[in-house]
């Protein structure tokens, strides 16, 4: 069996700045075939430099028939319209952090992914990092027994310090305060996103305990889609509107991700 037959969705400065130089190196598993953007200048300098055909949508690159996987590299607003619209195509991708921009999207991008029994896995690397992987060591080696609340003093909320403190625990998560696993999956993706839910509830509600997992949208949740449709014009949950708009009403090139 030869490398993966590999779709690149987005060509901004992510994939411009890492994954054209990090795919060709990894060769023997990936063959890129394709690049996806809706705006040509960027396809097109990302597919001059992989040396594949460019799409302008993700419907042509589908219908194509060219990729047996996809990296979705987009903009976090798009990644649940595309990773279901993937799974609804059944081709396996991976997605690029942020899973989604509100837990209840992660939900369905797993929930569209399980029926079409299609692999969808998000690129969190965080909990790889050396310090991270140095604190593990005195848990994995039973030095200060099981772990059941982390207090971190030097960092913030958000995806990637969520899916950190769940690494320390090696459980799942009973509350925003506690922990969960060593490998990283779509489901602690979510649970990352879940547990943003469950700060800006718990401040919503003078600092009261929220219990995970929870599927209560926050009024922050709230303000996140209705931002979302004003941005892009459509419902976010409308997955063919959302993959043929593609690019939102205030688009601007130089703040590409």
């Amino acid at each position: 069996m030869g490398p993966i037959k590999l779709a690149v969705i987005g060509a901004g400065r992510r994939t411009c700045d890492t994954y054209c130089r990090l795919l060709p190196a990894l060769g023997e598993f990936f063959e890129v075939v394709a690049v996806c953007d809706p705006v040509a200048e960027a396809a097109g300098a990302a597919a001059e430099r992989f040396g594949v055909p460019a799409f302008a949508g993700v419907r042509d690159l589908v219908k194509a028939g060219v990729a047996e996987a996809a990296l979705i590299a987009t903009p976090p607003e798009t990644h649940h319209a595309v990773s279901v619209f993937l799974s609804r195509a059944g081709m396996h991708h991976v997605c690029e952090t942020p899973m989604a921009v509100t837990a209840g999207l992660c939900r369905q991008m797993i929930g569209a992914a399980g029926s079409a029994a299609v692999v969808l896995h998000v690129n969190e690397q965080f909990f790889r990092l050396p310090l991270i992987a140095f604190c593990r060591r005195p848990i994995d080696a039973g030095v200060i027994g099981a772990v059941g609340r982390v207090t971190y003093f030097h960092g913030h909320t958000g995806y990637h310090n969520n899916s950190v403190w769940q690494h320390f625990g090696g459980g799942a998560p009973s509350a925003v305060n506690t922990v969960t696993a060593p490998e990283f999956t779509a489901a602690q993706a979510v649970l990352s996103a879940e547990m943003e839910s469950a700060f800006a509830l718990s401040a919503e509600r003078d600092g009261q305990r929220v219990a995970l997992p929870t599927d209560a949208e926050s009024e922050s949740d709230r303000a996140t889609l209705a931002a979302f449709r004003r941005r892009f014009g459509v419902d976010p949950t409308d997955i063919d509107a959302m993959i043929d708009v593609g690019v939102p009403s205030d688009y601007m090139p130089e703040a590409r991700t």
